[in-house]
Protein backbone atom coordinates (compact mmCIF):
# COMPACT_ATOMS: atom_id res chain seq x y z
CA UNK A 1 0.00 0.00 0.00
CA UNK A 2 1.40 3.39 -0.97
CA UNK A 3 2.40 6.24 1.35
CA UNK A 4 -0.45 8.47 -0.18
CA UNK A 5 -2.89 5.62 0.64
CA UNK A 6 -1.91 5.28 4.10
CA UNK A 7 -1.84 8.46 4.78
CA UNK A 8 -5.84 9.27 3.46
CA UNK A 9 -6.70 6.13 5.62
CA UNK A 10 -4.58 7.70 8.89
CA UNK A 11 -6.82 10.91 8.08
CA UNK A 12 -10.04 9.03 8.02
CA UNK A 13 -9.50 7.27 11.45
CA UNK A 14 -9.04 11.17 13.09
CA UNK A 15 -11.97 12.32 11.11
CA UNK A 16 -14.00 9.47 12.82
CA UNK A 17 -12.51 9.78 16.16
CA UNK A 18 -12.02 13.27 16.03
CA UNK A 19 -10.84 14.31 19.90
CA UNK A 20 -12.44 11.01 21.86
CA UNK A 21 -8.86 8.97 21.99
CA UNK A 22 -8.27 6.47 24.38
CA UNK A 23 -5.10 3.87 24.50
CA UNK A 24 -7.34 0.85 22.97
CA UNK A 25 -8.26 3.32 20.41
CA UNK A 26 -4.44 4.14 19.42
CA UNK A 27 -4.09 0.76 19.02
CA UNK A 28 -6.44 -0.29 17.33
CA UNK A 29 -4.98 2.14 14.36
CA UNK A 30 -1.70 0.70 15.34
CA UNK A 31 -2.84 -2.83 14.60
CA UNK A 32 -4.73 -1.61 11.17
CA UNK A 33 -0.88 0.02 10.40
CA UNK A 34 1.25 -3.01 11.41
CA UNK A 35 -0.50 -4.92 8.74
CA UNK A 36 0.90 -2.98 6.30
CA UNK A 37 4.23 -1.36 7.59
CA UNK A 38 7.34 -2.48 9.54
CA UNK A 39 7.59 -1.48 12.66
CA UNK A 40 9.75 1.10 12.41
CA UNK A 41 7.63 2.92 10.36
CA UNK A 42 4.41 2.98 12.62
CA UNK A 43 5.50 5.60 14.46
CA UNK A 44 5.99 8.35 11.75
CA UNK A 45 1.98 7.09 10.95
CA UNK A 46 1.04 7.36 14.83
CA UNK A 47 2.43 10.96 14.63
CA UNK A 48 1.11 11.94 11.88
CA UNK A 49 -2.40 10.65 13.53
CA UNK A 50 -1.87 12.34 16.89
CA UNK A 51 -1.60 15.77 14.29
CA UNK A 52 -4.67 15.29 12.37
CA UNK A 53 -6.31 14.76 16.13
CA UNK A 54 -4.87 18.05 17.16
CA UNK A 55 -6.05 20.44 14.42
CA UNK A 56 -9.40 19.05 14.94
CA UNK A 57 -9.38 19.85 18.39
CA UNK A 58 -7.83 23.07 17.83
CA UNK A 59 -10.68 23.97 15.16
CA UNK A 60 -13.42 22.34 16.89
CA UNK A 61 -16.60 24.73 17.63
CA UNK A 62 -18.65 24.06 20.69
CA UNK A 63 -22.41 23.95 19.15
CA UNK A 64 -24.93 24.49 21.44
CA UNK A 65 -27.73 21.54 19.85
CA UNK A 66 -29.91 18.70 20.80
CA UNK A 67 -28.32 17.10 17.19
CA UNK A 68 -24.59 17.98 17.62
CA UNK A 69 -22.81 14.64 16.20
CA UNK A 70 -24.83 15.12 12.99
CA UNK A 71 -24.07 18.95 13.07
CA UNK A 72 -20.34 17.93 14.23
CA UNK A 73 -19.91 16.01 10.61
CA UNK A 74 -21.74 18.54 8.67
CA UNK A 75 -18.14 19.58 7.79
CA UNK A 76 -16.62 16.83 7.42
CA UNK A 77 -18.89 15.26 4.62
CA UNK A 78 -16.73 16.54 2.14
CA UNK A 79 -13.24 15.66 3.35
CA UNK A 80 -14.98 11.82 4.19
CA UNK A 81 -16.06 11.47 0.24
CA UNK A 82 -12.53 12.88 -0.87
CA UNK A 83 -10.46 10.69 1.28
CA UNK A 84 -12.67 7.63 0.34
CA UNK A 85 -12.34 7.85 -3.20
CA UNK A 86 -8.31 7.43 -3.37
CA UNK A 87 -9.26 4.18 -0.80
CA UNK A 88 -11.69 2.73 -3.19
CA UNK A 89 -9.43 2.72 -6.11
CA UNK A 90 -6.23 1.67 -4.63
CA UNK A 91 -7.60 -1.22 -2.15
CA UNK A 92 -8.70 -4.35 -3.04
CA UNK A 93 -12.38 -5.47 -1.56
CA UNK A 94 -10.75 -7.72 0.67
CA UNK A 95 -8.61 -4.85 2.37
CA UNK A 96 -11.59 -2.74 2.25
CA UNK A 97 -13.31 -4.65 4.26
CA UNK A 98 -10.59 -4.94 6.88
CA UNK A 99 -10.55 -1.53 6.47
CA UNK A 100 -14.21 -1.26 7.58
CA UNK A 101 -13.51 -3.83 10.50
CA UNK A 102 -10.94 -2.20 11.75
CA UNK A 103 -12.60 1.26 11.67
CA UNK A 104 -16.38 -0.18 13.27
CA UNK A 105 -13.81 -1.74 16.00
CA UNK A 106 -12.06 1.74 16.37
CA UNK A 107 -15.72 3.46 16.77
CA UNK A 108 -17.19 0.69 19.22
CA UNK A 109 -14.55 0.98 21.90
CA UNK A 110 -16.70 3.72 23.05
CA UNK A 111 -19.53 0.87 23.20
CA UNK A 112 -22.13 1.84 21.10
CA UNK A 113 -22.44 2.83 17.43
CA UNK A 114 -24.59 6.36 16.93
CA UNK A 115 -26.71 6.89 14.37
CA UNK A 116 -24.56 9.09 13.17
CA UNK A 117 -21.42 7.21 13.08
CA UNK A 118 -24.26 4.72 11.41
CA UNK A 119 -24.78 7.28 8.87
CA UNK A 120 -21.28 7.74 8.23
CA UNK A 121 -20.06 4.10 7.59
CA UNK A 122 -23.24 3.61 5.06
CA UNK A 123 -21.90 6.68 3.10
CA UNK A 124 -18.09 5.15 3.20
CA UNK A 125 -19.39 1.57 1.96
CA UNK A 126 -21.03 3.62 -0.74
CA UNK A 127 -18.54 4.54 -1.76
CA UNK A 128 -15.60 2.20 -1.45
CA UNK A 129 -18.11 -0.25 -2.66
CA UNK A 130 -18.83 -2.42 0.63
CA UNK A 131 -22.58 -3.31 1.07
CA UNK A 132 -24.39 -2.41 3.65
CA UNK A 133 -25.18 -5.60 4.71
CA UNK A 134 -21.38 -6.39 4.77
CA UNK A 135 -21.13 -3.69 6.75
CA UNK A 136 -23.98 -5.09 9.37
CA UNK A 137 -22.19 -7.98 9.28
CA UNK A 138 -19.25 -7.05 10.27
CA UNK A 139 -21.11 -5.28 13.23
CA UNK A 140 -22.20 -8.44 14.35
CA UNK A 141 -19.43 -10.31 14.11
CA UNK A 142 -17.40 -7.54 16.50
CA UNK A 143 -20.06 -6.88 18.79
CA UNK A 144 -21.17 -10.63 18.95
CA UNK A 145 -21.19 -12.47 22.54
CA UNK A 146 -22.97 -15.19 22.53
CA UNK A 147 -24.43 -18.22 20.25
CA UNK A 148 -27.58 -15.86 19.46
CA UNK A 149 -25.86 -13.02 18.30
CA UNK A 150 -24.72 -14.89 15.15
CA UNK A 151 -27.04 -17.32 14.31
CA UNK A 152 -26.28 -17.18 10.56
CA UNK A 153 -25.09 -18.94 7.53
CA UNK A 154 -22.33 -16.40 7.66
CA UNK A 155 -20.59 -17.38 10.64
CA UNK A 156 -19.11 -20.25 11.96
CA UNK A 157 -18.30 -21.46 16.04
CA UNK A 158 -15.79 -23.76 17.44
CA UNK A 159 -16.52 -24.87 20.78
CA UNK A 160 -16.87 -27.64 22.73
CA UNK A 161 -19.91 -28.75 21.79
CA UNK A 162 -22.62 -26.55 23.52
CA UNK A 163 -23.91 -25.18 20.24
CA UNK A 164 -27.76 -25.72 20.06
CA UNK A 165 -28.37 -27.98 16.77
CA UNK A 166 -30.90 -25.98 15.07
CA UNK A 167 -28.78 -22.69 14.48
CA UNK A 168 -27.83 -21.69 11.15
CA UNK A 169 -24.15 -21.12 12.13
CA UNK A 170 -21.32 -23.63 10.88
CA UNK A 171 -20.14 -25.81 13.59
CA UNK A 172 -16.45 -27.13 14.45
CA UNK A 173 -16.37 -29.11 17.31
CA UNK A 174 -12.83 -28.96 19.85
CA UNK A 175 -13.94 -30.98 23.08
CA UNK A 176 -10.72 -28.92 24.88
CA UNK A 177 -11.61 -25.52 24.02
CA UNK A 178 -12.63 -23.21 26.64
CA UNK A 179 -15.23 -20.37 25.29
CA UNK A 180 -15.90 -20.27 21.68
CA UNK A 181 -14.05 -18.87 18.28
CA UNK A 182 -16.24 -16.82 16.02
CA UNK A 183 -15.45 -17.19 12.41
CA UNK A 184 -17.31 -14.87 9.80
CA UNK A 185 -16.91 -15.26 6.03
CA UNK A 186 -18.08 -12.29 3.43
CA UNK A 187 -18.74 -14.65 0.36
CA UNK A 188 -18.33 -11.71 -2.27
CA UNK A 189 -14.67 -11.24 -1.34
CA UNK A 190 -14.30 -15.16 0.24
CA UNK A 191 -12.61 -13.03 3.44
CA UNK A 192 -12.59 -14.27 6.99
CA UNK A 193 -12.59 -13.01 10.16
CA UNK A 194 -11.78 -14.38 13.90
CA UNK A 195 -12.28 -14.06 17.16
CA UNK A 196 -12.08 -15.89 20.52
CA UNK A 197 -13.78 -15.48 23.75
CA UNK A 198 -12.09 -17.46 26.37
CA UNK A 199 -9.50 -17.90 28.54
CA UNK A 200 -7.50 -20.68 26.68
CA UNK A 201 -4.25 -19.67 25.25
CA UNK A 202 -4.46 -19.90 21.46
CA UNK A 203 -2.62 -18.75 18.79
CA UNK A 204 -3.31 -17.93 15.02
CA UNK A 205 -0.26 -18.58 12.73
CA UNK A 206 2.51 -18.87 15.89
CA UNK A 207 0.90 -14.94 17.22
CA UNK A 208 -1.32 -14.49 20.31
CA UNK A 209 -5.09 -14.62 19.53
CA UNK A 210 -6.44 -12.21 22.47
CA UNK A 211 -9.99 -12.65 23.20
CA UNK A 212 -12.07 -10.79 21.74
CA UNK A 213 -10.12 -9.39 19.07
CA UNK A 214 -10.66 -9.67 15.90
CA UNK A 215 -8.21 -10.85 13.22
CA UNK A 216 -8.01 -11.68 9.63
CA UNK A 217 -8.11 -15.04 9.35
CA UNK A 218 -6.40 -15.47 5.53
CA UNK A 219 -5.31 -18.78 3.59
CA UNK A 220 -3.68 -21.31 4.94
CA UNK A 221 -4.49 -20.27 8.30
CA UNK A 222 -4.06 -22.44 12.10
CA UNK A 223 -5.35 -21.83 15.61
CA UNK A 224 -3.80 -23.89 18.38
CA UNK A 225 -3.71 -24.77 21.45
CA UNK A 226 -2.09 -26.66 23.82
CA UNK A 227 -4.76 -28.86 24.23
CA UNK A 228 -7.04 -28.57 21.64
CA UNK A 229 -6.64 -30.29 18.06
CA UNK A 230 -5.72 -27.61 15.75
CA UNK A 231 -8.23 -24.95 13.43
CA UNK A 232 -7.20 -25.30 9.91
CA UNK A 233 -8.00 -23.07 7.55
CA UNK A 234 -9.24 -25.71 5.09
CA UNK A 235 -11.60 -27.15 7.55
CA UNK A 236 -13.29 -23.80 7.84
CA UNK A 237 -14.01 -23.30 4.32
CA UNK A 238 -15.06 -26.73 3.83
CA UNK A 239 -17.64 -26.15 6.53
CA UNK A 240 -19.27 -22.91 4.83
CA UNK A 241 -18.90 -24.98 1.68
CA UNK A 242 -20.21 -23.79 -1.61
CA UNK A 243 -20.31 -19.85 -2.18
CA UNK A 244 -24.00 -18.15 -1.18
CA UNK A 245 -24.86 -14.88 -2.47
CA UNK A 246 -25.64 -12.00 0.37
CA UNK A 247 -29.70 -11.87 0.85
CA UNK A 248 -31.50 -8.65 0.77
CA UNK A 249 -31.43 -6.88 3.84
CA UNK A 250 -34.81 -6.34 5.78
CA UNK A 251 -35.41 -2.68 4.37
CA UNK A 252 -34.89 -2.40 0.59
CA UNK A 253 -31.12 -0.81 -0.55
CA UNK A 254 -33.05 2.11 -2.28
CA UNK A 255 -35.15 2.96 0.57
CA UNK A 256 -32.93 2.89 2.99
CA UNK A 257 -30.44 5.35 0.50
CA UNK A 258 -33.57 7.92 -0.02
CA UNK A 259 -34.68 8.02 3.99
CA UNK A 260 -30.80 8.24 4.33
CA UNK A 261 -30.17 11.10 2.21
CA UNK A 262 -33.53 12.78 3.43
CA UNK A 263 -32.78 13.05 7.01
CA UNK A 264 -28.90 13.88 6.42
CA UNK A 265 -30.39 17.11 3.46
CA UNK A 266 -32.92 18.13 6.74
CA UNK A 267 -30.48 18.43 9.02
CA UNK A 268 -27.95 20.41 6.94
CA UNK A 269 -30.92 22.60 6.24
CA UNK A 270 -32.14 22.63 9.91
CA UNK A 271 -28.00 23.76 10.92
CA UNK A 272 -27.69 26.49 8.57
CA UNK A 273 -31.01 28.33 9.29
CA UNK A 274 -29.56 27.66 12.81
CA UNK A 275 -26.44 29.42 11.95
CA UNK A 276 -27.62 32.50 10.69
CA UNK A 277 -30.40 32.61 13.59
Amino acid sequence: MNEELLKAIVKLFAIIAKERITNDKRSNVQDFLSIHLSHDSIGNYMALFDQHIETANTNAVEIDHDDTETIEYVDDWDNIMKLCKPINEGLTKQQKLVLILKLIEFVLQDSIMSEGKSNIFYKIGEVINVSQQEIDLIKKFITAQDYDDIDSEYFLIVDEGSMPHDYLSKHILRPNITGFIFVLRIPDADTYFVKYLGISALSLNGLNLRSRKAYVFPTGSTIRGSKMKPVLYSAVVSKFGEDTQLSNVAAPEADYKESFFSRVKTKFIKTKNWFKS
